[in-house]
């Protein structure tokens, strides 16, 4: 179990009173993971922590670069992860990539993993990220929101006639 413990042993024999028994005490800790996940500015200073991660807008059947959210382990035990999804109302618009993605985070570690937003539809998107893992709760399941936006053309159709009017 996490946090202090202790315990005390006594040790009895045949030895003459007061040693007769003899009792020392056992104190230890017990470590857990913790989770926490980030995304670096661009400029690879400032860390915006997540609730959301926002897109922008994109043009539909587009690809944005993938953008980068690292997961750290700022426990003082290895951090377990069993798995990282994209799930939610247009969760298929958010590509999740785990190819770099240890699933077992040391303790004072980083690991890493991607998503990609191409929208299929004009309009806000969403979905979220669900991360299950072995942090202890509420933060075992550590879920944080995507959107972006389908953009489409504007066509602006101009019929120049004889006088130039549209």
């Amino acid at each position: 179990a996490a946090g202090a413990r202790t315990a005390y042993i006594d040790i009895i024999s045949d030895s003459p009173a007061p040693e007769n028994t003899y009792t020392f005490d056992l104190r230890g800790y017990g470590g857990q993971p913790n989770i926490n996940v980030v995304n670096y500015a661009d400029d690879g200073d400032t860390a915006e922590s997540a609730p959301f991660y926002e897109f922008g807008t994109i043009a539909i059947d587009s690809t944005t670069d993938a953008i980068v959210f690292n997961i750290e382990n700022t426990g003082d035990t290895d951090l377990a992860l069993t798995s990282i999804t994209a799930l939610g109302t247009n969760n298929g618009d958010f590509a999740v990539d785990t190819t770099g993605t240890s699933m077992t985070v040391a303790a004072g570690s980083s690991t890493y993993f991607t998503v990609a937003f191409t929208p299929g539809a004009a309009g806000a998107r969403t979905a979220y990220i669900d991360i299950i893992s072995d942090s202890p709760a509420p933060e075992n399941t550590y879920t944080f929101d995507l959107r972006g936006y389908g953009g489409q053309p504007n066509i602006n159709v101009v019929n120049y006639a004889d006088d130039g009017d549209t």
